[in-house]
């Protein structure tokens, strides 16, 4: 486990070091006979923030894993845009 959290750190780093953000996360399971599942969920706003990457991700990769052995876990952050051209929508009805 301490080696995914390593590697989702340092997807958030390149991203965050990109200026991107993304409104959808997706893991790719690759277990050792090749089979491999994908799965995503999408996010209520955009964000590239390390603590949500990562329990989006291991809730994912905790709902999904069928136990055998691993070949490989990939995260993505989908939906990207530079943070510079994000524009929030403002709801009439928010206090």
């Amino acid at each position: 486990m301490k080696l995914y959290v390593y590697y989702v750190l340092k997807f958030h780093l390149e991203q965050k070091k990109r200026n991107l953000i993304g409104n959808s996360i997706s893991i790719t399971i690759k277990y050792s006979r090749f089979e491999s599942v994908t799965r995503q969920t999408p996010l209520i706003d955009y964000i590239n923030e390390y603590e949500i990457i990562l329990s989006t991700a291991k809730y994912l990769f905790d709902k999904n894993y069928s136990g055998k052995p691993l070949r490989l876990i990939g995260v993505s952050l989908n939906n990207v845009i530079n943070r510079s051209s994000y524009k929030k929508q403002v709801s009439l009805f928010d206090k």
